[in-house]
């Protein structure tokens, strides 16, 4: 072969590797998502800690993607009700969280548990496009300010 040729063949190779595979992409895949979220808990005080609870909300947009449904760009809105205890040396929180896309996209529900700044997603199935999803989310929280968060995350996925 020709080296013009070769410089061919693998710059579609390397155009096709790129390219979403529908079979693949329908069933399982991965993305990442950063989210901003604003919370107003209600605070207990007691022996050294501090008890919250209360929803927490805002937006998200898709950073990164292996494919549908989950696409580059797609934006949502997050509410969540979370839960959680924090003190001098630690913090923890679990809530639970539902996902709206567009109309008529659906929603995805998620678990998320975190201790400290580092904490984990589980994807919990949804409506329309995100029904039977499941996996789960690696993810770091940026505190901008007691009540403002910006998480990132790094998700996998099935159906």
């Amino acid at each position: 072969m020709s080296g013009k040729r070769i410089a061919a063949v693998l710059a579609a190779a390397g155009v096709l590797s790129c390219m979403p595979q529908q079979g693949v992409a329908d069933e399982s895949g991965s993305f990442t998502t950063i989210a901003v979220l604003t919370s107003s808990y209600t605070r207990l005080h007691q022996s050294g800690e501090t008890i919250f609870a209360g929803p927490s909300e805002g937006s998200s947009v898709i950073t990164e993607s292996s494919g549908d449904p989950f696409a580059v760009g797609d934006r949502s809105e997050i509410e969540c009700v979370a839960y959680g205890r924090s003190s001098a040396s630690r913090v923890s929180l679990e809530a639970s969280c539902t996902v709206k896309f567009g109309l008529l996209d659906g929603k995805l529900y998620l678990l998320s548990k975190r201790t400290g700044e580092t904490g984990h997603i589980e994807l919990l199935g949804g409506t329309e496009k995100y029904d039977g999803i499941v996996g789960g989310c690696d993810y770091e929280v940026a505190r901008v300010s007691p009540e403002v968060n910006v998480t990132t995350a790094k998700c996998t996925w099935k159906r």
